[in-house]
């Protein structure tokens, strides 16, 4: 069945589905289309009506296979409850089944028995027959590894593809070069399948994204066109369009993509949140609704399994907090992330000094500044960061100050040009003319275009 053939058909279902709750009647389907409708449900993070969906089904279905995997998924990711999961999945009739492999293998991963997923996953490929079912299998199980990060399971699965020349197998084995870093030998199989397959709006898409990542951005633009003339109403052609515009500061274009996207996908805490992050960086008169898009984020994002995202969402809600003058509301997340795990020591206590120095506190954050900058194994780009912050709130003299003890402890050899013409900035401030010259000389020396682009 066409993508667009399939999309069409489960708004059918949607749509019957939420007329007959308006109308009072009790919906019924086959176990498969509520399962279907439970799917649809959840990918665009309305977790409750998915929960609702697959309740209904195991009401008027109670052994149905689909509906169970479904539950078990659900149970696994939104309730981490392994043990329940687990039980779930043990009501499943028929354990020969391909959906049931990949959800008792995603049970044995995030289980830690991630050798075990392998077994299984091999022995049900043994029953697997035909080209065609070969290739689909290959690939799930290719993407489900990848999405485990474990690229040398998926290689192996790649290599079970059985038409090294499809493009699916091409898109594919792109991916895996991606998840695996090399993001140069990714960018460069995307862009010869455009070169092969002008018309297919997948591989242009794709190599926005890539390109995007990579900061060739007026590339990433131009892949993005491509993709929607070849298909106006691609989502993820509109959602990386948003993330170039933003990049590049067109910033109304950006907030028309992400709202576009969200019209679709309403409950996407990824694609909330950085709008949340435009609206308040363009004009302080949106700060109450971007508080309010924040608060909807963190109605969706998953916190057992998605953390960094969490954090993400918090650290735009510090921001807004400290924009708003709530500067202990603000430290309360940044101490909330850092109980998270997921972000380095340093990198907070940098966002830590941004809020004193937002909230008038100028000797609290000096001094936070002061003795990270004194680090050795302090960051390159958190050091231009420092050195941004105190440049765009005049702190002329501190920030002279800090500056030079920040090159002191990474030798100018090993400043980058961003840190020297910042510092070179600090002296013409500071009315150090001898100064100004030499630092400046010395960002030109290490790259002269982006040297005048600061100065």
């Amino acid at each position: 069945m066409r993508q667009d053939d399939k999309n069409a058909e489960i708004k059918k279902l949607q749509q019957e589905y939420e007329d007959s709750l308006t109308d009072g009647r009790y919906p019924v389907f086959d176990s498969d289309a509520y399962a279907d409708l439970a799917q649809y449900y959840y990918e665009r993070g309305f977790t409750q009506k998915a929960r609702d969906v697959v309740d209904t089904a195991l009401t008027v279905y109670p052994d149905a296979d689909m509906p169970l995997l479904f539950l078990a998924r659900f149970t696994m990711l939104e309730e981490n409850d392994m043990m329940k999961a687990k039980e779930i999945l043990d009501r499943v009739s028929d354990k020969f089944s391909v959906d049931y492999a990949f959800g008792k293998a995603e049970w044995l991963l995030y289980s830690g028995r991630s050798e075990e997923a392998v077994i299984l996953l091999d022995e049900h490929f043994d029953n697997v027959c035909g080209d065609r079912e070969m290739a689909d299998y290959a690939e799930d199980a290719c993407r489900f590894f990848l999405n485990f990060q474990q690229v040398n399971n998926a290689r192996l699965w790649l290599d079970h593809m059985p038409d090294k020349t499809s493009r699916r197998y091409q898109l594919l084995a792109a991916e895996v070069q991606r998840v695996d870093d090399d993001w140069e030998g990714c960018a460069k199989m995307l862009a010869e399948m455009t070169e092969k397959y002008p018309f297919y709006c997948t591989a242009w898409v794709e190599l926005a994204k890539v390109q995007f990542d990579l900061e060739q951005l007026q590339e990433a633009g131009e892949s993005c066109d491509y993709a929607l003339a070849i298909d106006p109403d691609n989502l993820d052609a509109v959602l990386i369009k948003g993330d170039i515009m933003n990049r590049l500061g067109n910033f109304a274009e950006a907030e028309k993509c992400y709202r576009r996207y969200l019209e679709e996908y309403p409950a996407s805490p990824g694609v909330i949140n950085q709008l949340a992050n435009l609206l308040v960086n363009v004009d302080d008169k949106n700060l109450t609704e971007a508080y309010s898009m924040v608060q909807e984020a963190k109605k969706y994002v998953n916190k057992h399994f998605e953390t960094p995202q969490y954090a993400d969402i918090l650290q735009t809600e510090a921001y807004i907090y400290s924009c708003m003058g709530n500067m202990d509301k603000a430290l309360e997340d940044l101490e909330t992330i850092r109980k998270l795990k997921c972000r380095e020591d340093e990198e907070l206590d940098f966002l830590r000094a941004n809020v004193y120095l937002q909230n008038g506190k100028q000797l609290e954050a000096c001094l936070v500044y002061d003795r990270i900058l004194r680090l050795k194994n302090w960051p390159m780009d958190l050091v231009m960061r420092v050195g941004t912050c105190l440049f765009e709130n005049h702190f002329f003299e501190i920030g002279n100050y800090e500056m030079d003890q920040a090159i002191k402890v990474h030798s100018e050899e090993n400043c980058t040009v961003e840190v020297l013409a910042i510092k070179a900035l600090f002296s013409f401030a500071c009315d150090n003319r001898e100064e100004y010259e030499h630092f400046r000389q010395k960002a030109m020396e290490k790259d002269k275009e982006t040297a005048w682009a600061i100065l």
